[in-house]
């Protein structure tokens, strides 16, 4: 377990189901909210995209497929370039003041992978991604809560440390899944929905 998620059983977990957030771009005074559940493959298979280390030359493949229900980012990462591979939405801007963090039900295959967010905050012409890193155990389901607090402002794979601009919520865009551990191989995290919530869940 490291700083930067809590591994949750959903045993005894009540949560509220509620419309898209991307229907409602104020919706801050719901207990909790489902930004994706996959239910509708066609309409997330247009909500999702990838960006892979090919950007720069490097060899690594990957991206969002959607069925029964999932997400599943899968695909292989090369170190003999970039090293990495990511997807995420495109922008839908909503207003998630009030939300503690980010809750992910998902089934990994134990590789270090990264949440990232971004809101209207850019450098140039590049949004600012603000990344949280964690690690479920291999093949089996947990649900992974995130903090907003953990998120920390990166450009290009490195955290940015000086001058870094805070996470701010309310500006929300989009949010998306990173993979760059440093490792060679297939890769595969199946993402069974993705919800934002007031509390902390209680362990």
């Amino acid at each position: 377990m490291t700083s930067h998620f809590r591994l949750l059983s959903l045993l005894g977990l009540c949560l509220f189901t509620t419309p898209s957030a991307l229907a409602n771009p104020d919706v801050g005074d719901q207990a909790s909210l489902i930004l994706h559940d996959f239910e509708n493959a066609a309409e997330a298979g247009q909500q999702w995209k990838a960006v892979n280390d090919n950007v720069m030359g490097g060899r690594s493949k990957g991206g969002p497929s959607f069925g029964k229900g999932l997400l599943t980012f899968s695909g292989s990462t090369n170190t003999n370039g970039g090293g990495f591979s990511s997807i995420r939405t495109n922008p839908a801007p909503v207003n998630l003041s009030g939300y503690a963090g980010i809750l992910i039900r998902l089934k990994s295959d134990g590789r270090s992978y990264t949440t990232s967010i971004r809101t209207n905050v850019s450098r140039g012409s590049w949004k600012t991604p603000f990344r949280a890193s964690f690690v479920a155990p291999a093949n089996e389901w947990a649900t992974v809560f995130i903090p907003f607090q953990d998120f920390k402002a990166s450009m290009f794979g490195n955290r940015i440390k000086r001058d870094a601009p805070k996470l701010e919520v309310s500006q929300f865009e989009s949010i998306g899944f990173h993979l760059y551990d440093k490792k060679d191989g297939p890769f595969k995290l199946e993402v069974d929905w993705i919800k934002v919530v007031k509390q902390a869940p209680k362990k």
